[in-house]
């Protein structure tokens, strides 16, 4: 049984991309067999794991890349299309050099802007199709959401059996928690199940010093509990690595930190999702 989670909020700029990369990777390095979907028009997740996407000639004769918004279309067309499930599959690639080697990504780029364009019946579900299938290749999906309104968010939430929620410790940036989790209960309503769960919250990018940051990591204490998984304090190596096209853990030393907390929450992550893996690499 494949688990599906999206990593999401409607705020960017919040490390969303950077967790949903390095929660990946660790998953992998114990042993699972991962696929990170980038959901995002902006391709962050595929240039920063290194992804060189499939390639095919159009009808025009151009030589142009394969990626999720091929999938999205390819599983649902139009309304009245028949469904092909398992696209979402058919582009995942190997992830760079510098990633675990069962972590695979299904890349996307600025045509993924366009998936949205044209609304009808059933157009929420397409990414949850392009999955099926899942089960006999991958242990765990991990969803990078964009962070906006509309379309391509909601089909992550439609394909999702869990949610991770990622926010800075920014009044903006936590506001729109609350209107990710209006969104993820009217998707529940819709889907008529008990599905997408909350998982859990994290915020990122916490400066060590900074009287409001402090004020709204303790808000986020009180509002989720147990369900802030973890705070992942604010360093440069971050940066540094995602310049480097690596996982935080590439850096060594000087990103134990941070890398000890991505660590817990993949074991939360795997908890909830009662996977258990093959082991560590």
């Amino acid at each position: 049984m494949t688990f599906i989670v999206a990593v999401a909020n409607q705020k960017g700029g919040v490390a969303k991309t950077t967790t949903a990369a390095n929660v990946a990777d660790a998953a992998a390095r114990r042993g699972l067999r991962v696929l990170l979907v980038d959901l995002d028009p902006q391709g962050t997740a595929s240039v920063l794991t290194g992804a060189i996407p499939q390639l095919e000639t159009n009808r025009f004769g151009r030589t142009v890349e394969v990626t999720v918004s091929d999938a999205l279309l390819g599983a649902l067309p139009h309304e009245d299309a028949d469904e092909l499930p398992g696209t979402v599959l058919g582009v995942a690639v190997p992830t760079g050099q510098h990633w675990a080697e069962s972590l695979w990504i299904a890349p996307a780029n600025d045509s993924l802007a366009g998936c949205g364009d044209r609304t009808f019946d059933g157009q929420e579900r397409r990414l949850a199709i392009g999955l099926e299938g899942a089960a006999g290749r991958y242990d765990l999906v991990v969803i990078d959401s964009p962070p906006t309104l509309g379309m391509l968010p909601l089909s992550a939430l439609y394909a999702a059996d869990g949610v991770l929620l990622v926010t800075e410790p920014a009044d903006g940036s936590v506001f729109a928690l609350a209107k990710a989790m209006t969104t993820i209960q009217r998707v529940r309503a819709a889907r008529g199940q008990d599905a997408p769960q909350l998982l859990g919250a994290l915020a990122t990018m916490v400066p060590p010093q900074e009287g409001r940051a402090r004020e709204l990591v303790e808000h986020l204490r009180s509002e989720y509990g147990d369900e802030l998984w973890a705070t992942i304090p604010r360093r440069s190596v971050v940066r540094h690595a995602e310049g480097a096209q690596a996982p935080v853990h590439a850096f060594g030393s000087d990103a134990r930190e941070v890398v000890t907390a991505y660590q817990h929450v993949t074991d939360r992550l795997l908890q909830a999702a009662h996977l258990a893996p093959a082991g560590a690499t």
